[in-house]
C-alpha cells in the first residue's frame, strides 16, 4: 500500500510539471506580446523610451491618407533619427508635428496635454431670427465634450415646429462654424434633408457613410436622434466662407446635390476630411486624416475648398434676395 502511493505521488508530480513549465511559457510569452504590440493598443507594461514613444506614434501613422511611398519613408526616417537626441516626450512633439503633417496632410497635428486645456470653452448654441418670412439658424461648431447635444437640436427643431407652415425659405449660415461633431448639427437641421445618404467618407477605398433615417442621424460625429418631420417646397441658402472648416464643411456638403438648395458666400477652409485620433503614452493626442468626404453624387473632397454657388461679399443680402426677391 505505502508503495502505491509513493507511485501516485510522483505520477502527480510529473503531471503539475509539465502545467507549470507550460503556464511559465504562455505568461512569459504574453508578456513579451504586450511589450512589443501592447502599446499600439495603448497597453504598457512600462514607460516608453522617447525613442520607443516615438517608433509607436509612427507606427500608427502608417494608416494616415498619404503614409506611403518616399517621401513618408523619408520622413519616417528622419523622424526615427531625431528622436535619439530626445531627452523628454516634450522634445519630440515638434518632430512627430511634422511627421503627421507628412502622413495625414493639412488638417492632421499633434496636440499637446497642455493645448487641450484650452479646447474646451462654453458651448455656443444656434441662434434664430425670423425675417421677412424667412427662417435664420445659425450653426455655430459643436464640441462633443460640452454634453449639450440635446440642447443644440432641440433650439432649431422648436424653430422649424413653430414656423414650418409660414416660412418661404431657410438660411442655415455655417459661416465660422469651424467643426467639432458633426452628428448634433447635421441632427438640427434634418428636417431640410431627405432621407437616405447624406455623405461619405471614403478611407482609402472604404466607403462609410452618414446616414439620415427617421430622425436618426448616424455615421458622421455621434448619433443624433430628433422628432422626425420634413419642410416641403422651402427653398434653402446655406452660407459659407473662409472659417467653414472640418465638420462644417461636412455639414455643408450634405446640402449639396439636392435641387431646393443653393449656397452663397466665399469658398470654404478647405478641410474635407475624416480623422482618427492616435493617442499617445503621455495623453498627447495626433490627430490623422484617413479618408476624404464624399458628397451624395460622388464628387469628392479632401484639403481643396469648396466653392460657393454664388460668391459674394455680402452672403446673407445675396441669399435673401435669392429666397424673397424672385
Amino acid at each position: 500500500m505505502v508503495q502505491r502511493k509513493e507511485k501516485k505521488k510522483k505520477r502527480i508530480a510529473v503531471i503539475i510539471i509539465p502545467i507549470v513549465v507550460i503556464m511559465v511559457v504562455l505568461i512569459g510569452g504574453l508578456i513579451v506580446g504586450l511589450k512589443m504590440y501592447g502599446p499600439n493598443f495603448g497597453i504598457y507594461l512600462t514607460p516608453p523610451s522617447t525613442e520607443e514613444y516615438v517608433e509607436v506614434a509612427l507606427n500608427r501613422m502608417n494608416m494616415g491618407l498619404y503614409a506611403h511611398g518616399e517621401q513618408w519613408a523619408e520622413a519616417r526616417k528622419t523622424a526615427i533619427e531625431k528622436a535619439r537626441d530626445a531627452k523628454s516626450y516634450e522634445d519630440t512633439y515638434e518632430l512627430l508635428n511634422e511627421a503627421a503633417k507628412v502622413a495625414g496632410g493639412k488638417h492632421s497635428a499633434l496636440v499637446t496635454p497642455e493645448s487641450q486645456q484650452g479646447l474646451i470653452e462654453a458651448q455656443e448654441m444656434p441662434t434664430i431670427s425670423y425675417i421677412e418670412d424667412v427662417l435664420y439658424i445659425k450653426l455655430p461648431p459643436y464640441d462633443h465634450q460640452s454634453g449639450r447635444a440635446k440642447e443644440y437640436t432641440d433650439i432649431v427643431i422648436s424653430a422649424f415646429k413653430m414656423y414650418k407652415d409660414v416660412c418661404k425659405g431657410v438660411i442655415v449660415d455655417l459661416r465660422d462654424n469651424t467643426g467639432g461633431d458633426m452628428g448634433p448639427m447635421v441632427a438640427a437641421v434634418s428636417p431640410l434633408l431627405p432621407d437616405g445618404q447624406l455623405m461619405a467618407y471614403d478611407t482609402q477605398g472604404n466607403m462609410n457613410y452618414v446616414q439620415l433615417n427617421q430622425g436618426t442621424v448616424s455615421g458622421g460625429g455621434t448619433t443624433n436622434t430628433v422628432e422626425d418631420f420634413k419642410l416641403e417646397g422651402v427653398k434653402v441658402a446655406v452660407l459659407q466662407n473662409e472659417w467653414t472648416a472640418s465638420s462644417g464643411e461636412a455639414t455643408l456638403l450634405c446640402f449639396k446635390g439636392l435641387e431646393n438648395v443653393k449656397t452663397f458666400g466665399a469658398p470654404s477652409a478647405g478641410y474635407c476630411s475624416v480623422n482618427t485620433v492616435v493617442y499617445l503614452y503621455d495623453g498627447a493626442y495626433i490627430q490623422l486624416t484617413i479618408g476624404k468626404d464624399v458628397d451624395r453624387l460622388g464628387n469628392e473632397y479632401c484639403e481643396d475648398p469648396i466653392a460657393p454657388d454664388v460668391e459674394a461679399e455680402d452672403a446673407m443680402a445675396a441669399a435673401m434676395e435669392w429666397i424673397v426677391g424672385e
